[in-house]
């Protein structure tokens, strides 16, 4: 039985997610929302528990369109790390599009108690 093997396995994985991770990140700042959501999607396959990856699948959904599937991933991203900045930020603009100002107010007022200097 070789021992090595799972770690090597592990390392592998922890790459290959590295890497779609970077691909997920370098198509959000691109613009290519559709690559984005793919490789974010992918990407949570290897680690359905990436609060950032969940909040910026979410962003990208909300950049097409998708206000339903944007809810979905934030919400999922919330019960990982729900005093997230980007998370907050994202959940704030998903419910300014919809229409929910006084939700988007929320968010946005919980952002600046935990970063008073954005207020700038």
């Amino acid at each position: 039985m070789n021992r090595n093997r799972r770690p090597q396995n592990n390392n592998r994985a922890n790459s290959n997610l590295s890497l779609t991770l970077h691909k997920a990140d370098a198509a959000m700042v691109a613009r290519n929302w559709t690559a984005a959501i793919e490789a974010y999607r992918q990407a949570l396959q290897n680690n359905p528990r990436n609060a950032e990856a969940w909040t910026n699948l979410g962003g990208a959904y909300l950049e097409t369109g998708s206000t339903r599937k944007a809810r979905e991933a934030l919400n999922r991203a919330y019960k990982i790390h729900p005093s997230s900045i980007p998370l907050l930020g994202n959940l704030a603009n998903l419910e300014k599009q919809t229409g929910e100002i006084r939700e988007a107010e929320s968010f946005y007022r919980k952002i600046l108690s935990k970063d008073p200097k954005l207020a700038r």
